[in-house]
């Protein structure tokens, strides 16, 4: 069994020592302990990997406490349910962002004009 630091998880997965460390304050991950120092085993590393890989698809930690306890194929339904929320809230973002970025040319054509 391959054993893990800390350390390499966050250089691994570009995290934060912080960030690791929240996910074990919530339960989500559940390194061993060697003294003071955690142990990330291989399965660790791969939740790790699957944490990473949900929050980036913009699931909650609510959420992916949850799908960590799941069955492949439950996991698999739920988020074949969840994909149209993530992706009606994706394109609500983006139009909101590119009013907000109308908006402020809006106003750089404004100030230019006045100049």
């Amino acid at each position: 069994m391959t054993e893990f630091t800390i350390r390499d998880l966050v250089e691994e997965f570009g995290l934060t020592l912080r960030t690791l460390r929240f996910w074990e304050e919530r339960q989500i991950l559940k390194p061993a302990r060697r003294g003071a120092m955690r142990i990330y085993s291989d399965a660790d590393r791969e939740t790790v990997r699957r944490i990473t890989a949900w929050s980036d698809a913009g699931l909650t930690l609510l959420e992916i406490r949850e799908m960590l306890s799941m069955t492949a194929p439950a996991r698999n339904a739920f988020l074949r349910r969840r994909l149209p929320e993530i992706q009606t809230a994706a394109e609500q973002s983006h139009a909101r962002q590119a009013a907000a970025l109308q908006s402020v040319l809006a106003g750089l054509a404004a100030e230019e004009e006045a100049a």
